[in-house]
């Protein structure tokens, strides 16, 4: 709190009429961080976009918050971790919800059974995550490289669950 406040500029006893505790302002910082991703990952998921555009679009917005604030992303998700593995699990099940959502419209809307929806939510954004975090640790590739492979390992599966249906390609 005493780094906290310096680098605030005010005393400490400031920080602590508005966090009661160092606990309080961990959450309050994960919480705007959080809202923040939130806010950037439904805009992207709300473009009216082809399926692989939309894949990509989603992926990027989240690496790109991920990588505007890597020493605050990595010190959150290890205290959230540590202090509030529920937090995190609330926030991946959120994230993964809402693309299962897009995904069962996407393929209803094609014809094609949306019974994998969640599934593939679910292990797409496990896979950005951990993907992010070691792209984070050793960026031996752009961002948009990183978005690049991941959309080509994706869509490539999306794909040919399409064309193994007989549905003539999925779409871009």
């Amino acid at each position: 709190m005493d780094v906290i406040a310096a680098e605030a500029g005010v005393a400490k006893p400031v920080l602590y009429r508005y966090f009661e505790s160092r606990h309080g302002l961990n959450i309050a910082l994960a919480e705007r961080f959080s809202v923040a991703l939130a806010a950037e990952l439904y805009a992207a998921l709300a473009r009216d976009a082809g399926p692989r555009a939309l894949l990509r679009v989603t992926m990027d917005a989240y690496l790109r918050v991920v990588e505007s604030e890597p020493s605050l992303y990595r010190w959150l998700t290890q205290w959230a971790q540590a202090e509030h593995p529920q937090a995190v699990t609330g926030l991946v099940a959120q994230f993964g919800d809402t693309i299962a959502k897009v995904f069962r419209q996407r393929l209803e809307a094609l014809g094609l059974d949306a019974t994998p929806s969640e599934t593939w939510a679910y292990g797409i954004v496990g896979m950005v995550q951990l993907a992010g975090d070691r792209w984070l640790e050793d960026p031996q590739i752009s961002r948009e490289e990183l978005v690049t492979q991941l959309v080509t390992l994706i869509w490539d599966g999306i794909s040919g669950y399409a064309s193994g249906l007989g549905v003539g390609g999925a779409g871009n």
